[in-house]
């Protein structure tokens, strides 16, 4: 596999396919931006193309939109195939971090959120949420360098000075080294999203629309 697609044609066109195989992409936004829904997404269509199949996903913030899932991928035997994970802690996040290199051989794989976990136990101590985190990330390069596996990080936001009322990705400088795709999502207004992908360069953005099936087509 070298491209996960997203099983939406125009975050498709702007990704060049896909999520692509053998890396780790950051995906963020504000909440309710369609991060988990872009993953879910193409974890359904992954599982709904490749029969016996499987992919991975750590629920560590507790949000897995199962019915949506079951809606995506039209049966629960299909859904069996997905094998999740909730860790508690940042260092239950590192053990299955640990253990996915030996796990994974091309599959799928999905953090939602890689940063949670981190974000709490960073305001008790930020050098050691650090370096549990790059730690993660870097078991996390490994799994997709040896096994092919596309591994989408959704990440959570906080605010910053400039532009006023610009966001940026929580552990903003240790995901971007980590991460070779990097997609940042917008609201445009209502229901209206933006998904822009910063990296690699030139940007390239497509309009989507949040709806009960998961991704739209949005008019401009």
């Amino acid at each position: 596999m070298r491209r996960l697609s997203t099983g939406f044609g125009p975050l498709d066109q702007v990704l060049d396919g896909g999520f692509p195989a053998g890396a780790l992409t950051l995906i963020y936004g504000e909440a309710g931006s369609g991060k988990t829904i872009i993953a879910v997404s193409a974890i359904a269509q992954y599982l709904a193309s490749n029969p016996g199949g499987k992919a991975y996903y750590i629920d560590a913030d507790g949000k897995l939109p199962i019915d949506l899932l079951l809606d995506l991928t039209g049966d629960e035997e299909t859904l069996q195939r997905l094998y999740i994970w909730r860790p508690q802690s940042l260092w239950e996040q590192t053990l299955i971090a640990e253990r996915l290199p030996d796990l994974a051989h091309g599959e799928p794989i999905v953090f939602d959120s890689i940063t949670g976990l981190y974000r709490l136990e960073a305001a008790e101590g930020a050098f050691r949420a650090n370096k549990e985190l790059n730690h993660q990330l870097g078991f996390l390069a490994e799994a997709a360098r040896r096994g092919g596996s596309p591994i989408l990080l959704l990440g959570q936001v906080h605010s910053i000075l400039e532009p006023p009322g610009g966001v940026e990705p929580v552990a903003d400088r240790l995901l971007r080294y980590w991460c070779s795709t990097i997609l940042r999502l917008e609201r445009v207004r209502d229901a209206i999203r933006r998904a822009v992908r910063e990296k690699p360069k030139p940007e390239r953005s497509c309009l989507y629309r949040i709806g009960q099936g998961g991704l739209m087509e949005a008019d401009r």
